[in-house]
């Protein structure tokens, strides 16, 4: 099983593409890059 912690739609489609299907994880974390 996959879980993808990430609330990327981009990410999720990427997976599905290849024959995935991630179960999601809501998690409170930032998704920002650091300079």
């Amino acid at each position: 099983m996959l879980f993808l912690a990430s609330r990327s739609p981009r990410r999720r489609a990427l997976l599905e593409q290849l024959g995935l299907a991630p179960g999601l994880l809501d998690v409170d974390v930032p998704e920002v890059r650091q300079p």
